[in-house]
């Protein structure tokens, strides 16, 4: 009795027509119960369809040998590099508006950067970050004051 043989890798490429008129390509295929997808890169890095099926070709024959593994994923970014500047300069802008401004938009205005600015500058960051707030005696606080009762 034979003994019960993994089935053969499949797979395609894919073109596709960028809007910059570059064409891109890449493999999609299915290895070890999973499906899987490598970037080749586009005609102006000299890929073209006959390289790119050679290279599905190639890629099938290691994921068939039982030698091909994934591609190590790149670790996520932790922070944006602007993050710590674009804090400085939105706690600085807020404080020196802050006498300006009347109760009701100082709150809106911090609302805004809290909820809005500094979680898109700092992605991962929770929803309720914080800037530095100066106090009434000018020390900085990175406590939200209470105004009129109502947050």
């Amino acid at each position: 009795m034979l003994a019960a043989m993994a089935p053969s890798a499949t797979g395609s490429v894919v073109e596709h027509l960028r809007k910059d008129g570059l064409t891109s390509y890449w493999l999609r295929f299915r290895a070890y119960g999973e499906r899987h997808r490598i970037v080749l890169g586009t005609d102006e890095d000299g890929w073209t369809k006959k390289r790119a099926e050679a290279e599905l070709r190639n890629v099938l024959a290691r994921v068939d040998a039982g030698i091909w593994r994934p591609p190590e994923k790149l670790p996520e970014a932790k922070e944006s590099p602007l993050a710590p500047r674009f804090h400085a300069f939105a706690s600085d802008w807020f404080n020196a508006r802050v006498p300006e401004l009347a109760p009701k938009t100082q709150i809106d205005y911090r609302w805004r950067l809290t909820n809005h600015l500094l979680p898109y500058f700092t992605p991962g960051a929770s929803m309720r970050s914080t800037l530095i707030w100066s106090t009434s005696s000018g020390r900085s606080s990175s406590r939200r004051p209470r105004m009129s009762g109502k947050w």
